[in-house]
């Protein structure tokens, strides 16, 4: 007889410590045992956020350029999502109201001294570049030059992984993550 998938974290635990022998086939694990497995799994989840094989799609968000030299990115920020550990990918587009779009990529700048190696960081005229500051918890996206109303300006970053709060919570990942959180 199969037993079914786990679908919580608590089944997840279960699994992995009776897979390591720390509990048998009808014990129950200590609360101590839940609590500290539960928060590896959170910072394993952490961890696996950070690497782009770990996460399963990219999504891509825009917003409407303003003129302004930077925009935030964050929960309830002008780039509402929450805040990417680095940018995948970039790209503005011209003439987003007409039929024919145009579609630029812009080259990302990994490194703050990159883009403190631009001298007029306020100068106005067709973007080239991004720069994404990691700051916590909000982020802040510089595009140089800096681009008018008539862009609109594309990101694309890799999705969240989840962050537990509760050992019962629903694990909603593809399936084949759940072999890997069980080992």
């Amino acid at each position: 007889m199969t037993q079914p998938l786990p679908t919580t974290p608590s089944d997840i635990i279960s699994l992995a410590l009776k897979t390591a022998n720390v509990i048998g086939v009808g014990q129950t694990p200590l609360a101590q045992d839940i609590n500290d497995s539960f928060n590896q799994l959170n910072m394993m989840m952490a961890q696996w956020q950070r690497r782009r094989y770990m996460v399963y799609e990219l999504v891509t968000i825009s917003l409407q350029a303003t003129g302004a030299q930077s925009y935030t990115i964050g929960p309830g920020q002008q780039f509402n999502i929450t805040r990417p550990v680095k940018l995948e990918f970039a790209y503005f587009r011209m003439n987003s109201g007409t039929p024919l779009p145009v579609d630029y990529p812009l080259q990302v700048l990994r490194a703050q001294e990159d883009y403190d190696r631009i001298s007029i960081k306020n100068l106005n005229a067709f973007p080239q570049y991004i720069f994404y500051d990691t700051g916590y918890p909000i982020g802040n996206v510089y595009v140089w030059p800096v681009p008018n109303s008539q862009y609109q300006i594309f990101l694309t970053v890799m999705c969240q992984l989840p962050h537990f709060t509760t050992i019962n919570d629903q694990i909603v990942l593809p399936p084949e993550y759940l072999d890997a959180l069980h080992w």
